[in-house]
């Protein structure tokens, strides 16, 4: 199989496997659906695709939206001549972040499949299910008080 990558870089294979924007100018719903139960190493893949393949994936929707909201609004500041130093770091940054659009989530399909592109390619990351509810459970037993419900 074909590397993602090429020493420090993206290879046009990865852009054609992975959905990367060919303009800024159609970025709005993401290409790549990160999905896993809760407490499965969603997370931890997240890492990997970052530091690995330099693919930068967005923690939930909202934050998406955000970011989206804000790549906008400095896309038309730029268009103005009106953005200033740290806002054109900013952009450069977002279009980056973008370039490869990756949203985590734990969300069933029928919830999260129309937000994103009609083609957009899906890594369902599994975990055996005893092992991912045995670590959720040691997870909550942390955090949730003494005496009260599990869930």
């Amino acid at each position: 199989m074909r590397s993602l990558i090429y020493i420090g870089r993206r290879s046009k294979y990865a852009d054609s496997v992975c959905g990367k924007n060919k303009s800024t100018e159609i970025i709005g719903k993401p290409g790549i659906i990160l999905a896993s139960f809760p407490r499965s190493g969603n997370t931890f893949l997240r890492n990997i695709l970052l530091d690995v393949f330099s693919v930068y994936s967005w923690n939930n929707i909202n934050v998406y939206n955000k970011g989206l909201k804000e790549f906008r609004k400095l896309k038309k500041l730029d268009a103005l001549n009106a953005i200033t130093a740290p806002g054109e770091r900013k952009l450069n940054k977002l279009k980056e972040q973008f370039a490869f659009a990756a949203i985590k989530t734990h969300e069933v399909p029928k919830n999260i499949l129309p937000i994103c592109k009609q083609d957009a390619k899906i890594i369902y990351l599994l975990r055996a299910g005893r092992d991912a509810l045995v670590y959720m459970a040691h997870h909550r037993k942390d955090i949730i008080e003494p005496g009260s419900d599990f869930l």
